[in-house]
């Protein structure tokens, strides 16, 4: 009989963060929202146009009569439609005005099954098996056993001899564990369709009990772990992967994901193999506070879904309708009162820390696993910016906010940078390349990516002007007192 921990970071009570949510204004030009075939007499076809005022407006195209041999139901064009609006009032003959027209005009829903996204998505999903050497209390008797932990994960890389997958810290840390740095004494991995039975000895005195898989278990290192970012990454051979599944591939990480985009979750709930659960993004990034597998407190930034997520879900994929990555899922919210409050790590995130993660494996020349490491600027802020708010378009909505500087420490880099108190930070520049910043936590996701030797710059608003920051002292290059690891 299976015995083992299901991981998905559940929590009776996870305190969500205050986030003020303030809507955008009316008094935007009236935009498209149906256009619909009215009548037809004898070659002339009649269409209705309707306004979100509530207006609507008719126009009509005359038809080829000899259907495509004929000349005027060929010349219509969206040009010509367009124009004719203009005619009617409704837009203006500009270039702006009829790119604003095609954005209101042509919408398109994928009405196709997301089968074949699901099963691309599957050919990069593992579930992942960790093992903790612990000494359990039976009976009265203090007794060496095993505990064996599920969770899912992500092939994030893969490269000709190894690969790197992605899951959660905590489904590789135990705080019982018995081992040094509380990690997993071994990790294996099943990728979908393999058998993820396993069997385990008796508990006994003396040593801990062995575990036994099946054969198509694929065992992993750990390369490194951030409880701070709650993401582990792993090591395993490419040709082991490709020997249980030829067509096994890295994600496809997504460019951008948004509220209400289609997602599906794909995990290993209660250790019982892989399983898939729908539906949308709810929230595109909020803060969690929650109590981290060492004891301590953490703040996660997530995403939200309600995707069905359980026991076993955590480290595993949350994607797109096109079957690309947007999330890791590591948390949930447990009451009675309460359903499908699911959360994911987003994937413009866990992309730069797992980047900063093998990174470190592969150029500090030190045993793993290895942690990740980010810049001290020295400057504090207001972790929640108080002038965040929505900007609405008919097909999207996107949330804005600003970070300010409070307060500069002496001697720091952003004292070395010139960097003042009240300064708004607008962009970093990290090696020539420019990262506008709209969201406070853009600034912190963009600075994970620096290493030392990098050239940075951060562009501030002060007074009214944008202002050029850089370490002079330094040529504006990082050194490696500016960067401390964090756990």
């Amino acid at each position: 009989m299976k015995k083992f921990k299901k991981f998905c970071l559940v929590f009776v009570l996870i305190i969500i963060l205050p986030v003020a949510f303030l809507f955008g204004g009316c008094g935007s030009a009236p935009y498209v929202t149906g256009f619909s075939f009215s009548r037809r007499v004898g070659n002339v076809d009649e269409y209705v146009v309707s306004y979100s005022d509530g207006t609507t407006s008719t126009f009509q195209v005359e038809n080829g009569v000899n259907g495509t041999n004929g000349t005027n139901g060929e010349n219509i064009t969206l040009r010509s439609i367009f124009l004719d609006l203009v005619e009617l009032g409704k837009y203006q003959d500009t270039e702006a005005d009829y790119l604003t027209f095609i954005s209101d005009y042509l919408s398109f829903s994928k009405t196709e099954s997301i089968q074949q996204s699901v099963v691309s998505a599957l050919n990069s999903a593992v579930n992942i098996y960790s093992e903790f050497p612990v000494i359990e209390n039976q009976n009265g008797y203090y007794v060496n056993d095993t505990l064996v932990s599920c969770g899912a994960g992500v092939i994030y890389k893969m490269e000709s001899e190894y690969s790197y997958v992605l899951t959660n810290n905590h489904v590789v840390y135990e705080q019982k564990s018995q081992t040094s740095n509380k990690l997993a004494s071994k990790v294996t991995l099943f990728q979908y369709g393999a058998n993820p039975n396993f069997s385990k000895e008796d508990a006994n005195f003396g040593r801990y009990p062995t575990v036994t898989y099946s054969p198509s278990a694929v065992t992993c290192e750990i390369v490194g772990t951030s409880i701070t970012y709650d993401l582990a990454v792993l090591k395993v051979k490419t040709a082991l992967l490709l020997a249980n599944n030829s067509t096994a591939k890295a994600v496809t990480i997504a460019d951008d994901y948004s509220v209400a985009e289609r997602v599906f979750a794909i995990g290993n709930p209660e250790g019982d193999n892989t399983s898939v659960t729908e539906g949308i993004v709810s929230v595109e990034s909020e803060y969690i506070k929650m109590d981290a597998v060492d004891g301590s407190e953490v703040v996660y930034r997530v995403l939200r879904t309600d995707s069905a997520v359980n026991g076993g879900n955590s480290g595993g994929g949350l994607f797109n309708s096109d079957g690309e990555l947007i999330g890791i899922v590591n948390a949930k919210l447990i009451d009675e009162e309460i359903d499908n409050m699911a959360y994911a790590l987003p994937v413009d995130n866990i992309v730069k820390v797992a980047d900063n993660i093998i990174f470190n494996y592969q150029n500090r020349k030190i045993n793993s696993p290895v942690k990740a490491t980010v810049l001290k600027f020295g400057f504090s802020s207001k972790y929640y910016p108080d002038n965040s708010k929505a900007i609405f378009t008919p097909s999207s909505v996107q949330i804005v906010d600003e970070l300010i500087i409070e307060s500069v420490n002496e001697n720091s880099l952003a004292s070395n940078m010139g960097l003042q108190a009240q300064d708004k930070i607008t962009a970093i520049e990290i090696n020539g390349v420019k990262h506008t910043i709209t969201r406070a936590f853009q600034f912190s996701d963009w600075a994970i990516t620096a290493r030392p030797g990098d050239n940075i710059k951060i562009y501030v608003s002060r007074a009214g002007q944008e202002i050029e920051c850089t370490d002079a002292a330094n040529n504006g290059q990082l050194i490696t007192a500016n960067f401390e690891t964090v756990k």
